[in-house]
């Protein structure tokens, strides 16, 4: 594409807004992600490890408020 200075840049503008969107969705993932630590760690006791909500919900994602990819594609 660079070698063709007089190419139209529509192929590049397209495989930007590719790129911007993916960026997008694992962004909007990892915020996900953010919210439900954060909630994990607000509902932690400080008690025993056998009664951690923390590792529960690490363990168990149906205790999670919400729907995720799983773990390996968070970060493709």
């Amino acid at each position: 594409m660079a070698t063709d200075p007089g190419a139209s840049c529509a192929e590049v503008d397209a495989l930007a807004r590719q790129h911007l969107a993916r960026v997008e969705e694992r962004i909007g993932r990892l915020q996900s992600m953010q919210r439900e630590l954060s909630r994990v760690i607000a509902e932690c006791g400080a008690g025993e490890i056998g009664q951690c909500r923390i590792i529960e919900a690490l363990s168990d994602h149906s205790l999670c408020d919400h729907q995720h990819a799983e773990p390996d594609e968070v970060f493709r």
